[in-house]
Parts: structure tokens; sequence; C-alpha cells
């Protein structure tokens, strides 16, 4: 957990605050309003919560600090939670404005497969490091998310931090990987660019609708028709996609770049760190 000192446009000093875990950043809000993430996905994903039908029970798979859990209990869902590393819970409560409950500290693909319960909202917001769980991207998986749903049900994942579309293979893999399993895919960008950035997929039982819709405005979000975020799989590397599978999973492999570039990037801000002079 770091604060930092950071300068607005204007000049004045506002303290953030970043959950980090292996160096890469979770989550990052305002020391003051820890509530308030600043990731722009979040922010993105409460606006397009609106959009969805009316929603009751949600499962809730990684915490990152708990943005996302104050994001869908505000939105008056009744919320299940399911976080690998208690010590991320802990921090969440202690330090970022989550609100205590029961959560399950259990690994999400385990309890995606033992669950008897139904939801109307299932989402995967899981990282290991900079690393996406495998078990948690394949066929089997997405399978048992879609027995889980109701007929109206919709799965949200989300990837972050995409530097390169146009040479990125995980995310139309992905999508296919969905489909394989019976959804309707939607893929979207919170900042609304065709190149770089988060995507997030809207995987549902019938399909999202989304003519006239509008996102509303939020933390770093102008209000904007939901078309302008979408992205097609043809925005990405479709020739290298393939099915992920429990037996075959090749995640890691067509993320090796996006992985490199990722722990190159945090070597060299450890550097320039270290450079600064000593108080």
């Amino acid at each position: 957990v770091l604060d930092e000192l950071v300068y607005s446009p204007d000049g004045s000093q506002t303290v953030i605050r970043k959950l980090k875990t292996n160096n890469v950043q979770q989550n990052y809000v305002f020391r003051d309003a820890p509530a308030q993430s600043l990731l722009t996905y979040v922010n993105f994903t409460r606006q397009l919560l609106k959009l969805l039908p009316r929603k009751k029970n949600a499962l809730l798979v990684g915490l990152g600090a708990g943005s996302l859990y104050g994001v869908l209990k505000a939105e008056g869902y009744q919320v299940e939670t399911v976080e690998i590393d208690e010590r991320i819970y802990d921090l969440g409560t202690r330090y970022f404005g989550l609100a205590p409950h029961a959560s399950l500290i259990t690994d999400g693909r385990y309890y995606i497969n033992v669950t008897n319960k139904k939801y109307d909202l299932v989402i995967l917001d899981v990282i290991i490091g900079e690393n996406v769980p495998a078990q948690l991207v394949t066929f089997e998986c997405f399978r048992r998310c879609r027995e889980l749903l109701d007929s109206n049900g919709t799965l949200l994942l989300e990837h972050g931090a995409v530097s390169d579309f146009s040479h990125n293979a995980f995310v139309p893999s992905v999508v296919n990987t969905l489909e394989a399993a019976g959804f309707n895919v939607r893929l979207f960008n919170p900042v609304a660019s065709g190149r770089i950035g988060d995507v997030l997929f809207v995987a549902t039982k019938q399909p999202f609708r989304i003519n006239d819709r509008m996102i509303g405005n939020d933390v770093f979000l102008k209000a904007a028709p939901l078309a302008s975020f979408q992205l097609q799989k043809t925005d990405f590397n479709t020739e290298q996609a393939v099915v992920f599978t429990d037996d075959r999973c090749e995640a890691d492999i067509l993320l090796r770049e996006h992985y490199f570039r990722v722990r190159k990037s945090i070597r060299n801000e450890l550097a320039r760190l270290e450079r600064q002079p000593r108080r």
C-alpha cells in the first residue's frame, strides 16, 4: 500500500493511495476518499451496470481492495465475494474503504466448480501480479459460469493495460472461448480507444442491445453513447486466436510480450525511484 503526492492540472496537491501486488498496480484511490476508485474500468462498470437487466444477486471473484464490491452494493446488489488472498481483504478494509463482509477466502475456480447457488451477475476481476489466472479463462470455467447464471444473466470479465490491440491474440481467444461456452459477447474499452487500454468482456445468454444506450458521466468518464466504447474482435490478432481449455490453455504464451512489457516497465519505475535523492 503506497501513498503518493500528486499535482492536478491546476497545481493543487492531492494524495492518492495505491495497492500493488508484485509491484503491479491493482487499484488506486483518493487517500481521503478511499471508496472512490480512480480506475477507469471500475467507473465504466458502474455506468454499465445501469444498462443491464435489473439484477439482484452478484458473485464477484477477485476483490482488488474492494472498489467493485462498493459499486455493486451501491447499485443495490446482494454480493458474494471470493478472494484467494486474505491479505487483500484485510488491506481493503483497513486502507481502501472496503465494507467488512464475509468474503470467501478460496480459489475462484474452485468456488465456481462447487457452488450450487444461482446468480444474476458474475464478475471475474482476477489477476496474479501481471499474470492472468489461466484456470479462470477456459471453456470449462465459462461453461460452469453460464450454468450459475439465470436465464437473463451476465458474465463480466476485465483484462487490463493492453498496449497494442492489433497484435494481441489473447482477447479474441477469450471471445472464442466464451462463444464456445454459449455466450453472446460484446467488447468495450473504457477509454474509448481502438488501439490500447483495458478490455471489458460482456458475455450474456441473451443478445445485449446497445443501440441508443448511454454511458453516464463518472470519474475520468464523459457521457457518451455506449457504442462509442465498443471494440470488435477484428481489432485484435484473430489469426492466432484459439479456444482455451483446461487441458490446453495458451494464455501465458499469447500474453508473453505483454508480461515482459509490464515487467520492464516495473523495473524502469523501480530504477527511477532508486535514483531519486534520499530525504
